[in-house]
């Protein structure tokens, strides 16, 4: 987790992106946004409990996009003969398609919630 309290690490804290695909600014990008879309729906003077709750929601839907752009990066330095279950099995179209298309934390997360359902 990045969070402990009412504190989150962010960006290269949080997630360490390698140089190769410039990743790191825009991921950190996407933490400040998603911090800013749940916050805005925090109203008055907020509670501990209110920002360990935003701080954990920002976690939840933000752990999944920035662990796979992490790990693609981190992949897409190695020889496309490497093995192992934990292979990347997005081709780089996919991974643009994937990487660009990010309209922010809440539509990601509602995204996330309909291909629960």
């Amino acid at each position: 987790t990045w969070t402990k309290g009412r504190v989150i690490l962010i960006g290269d804290a949080a997630h360490a992106m390698l140089p190769t695909q410039g990743q790191g600014a825009s991921q950190a990008f996407e933490d400040a946004e998603a911090l800013a879309a749940y916050f805005e729906d925090v109203h008055g003077v907020p509670t501990r409990e209110d920002v360990e709750e935003t701080l954990s929601k920002v976690f939840q839907c933000r752990y999944e996009r920035a662990s796979l752009i992490q790990k693609y990066s981190r992949d897409s330095t190695r020889p496309a003969t490497a093995k192992g279950s934990n292979e990347v099995t997005l081709r780089p179209d996919e991974f643009m398609d994937y990487n660009c298309g990010y309209k922010g934390a809440k539509e990601w997360q509602s995204r996330a919630v309909a291909a629960v359902s």
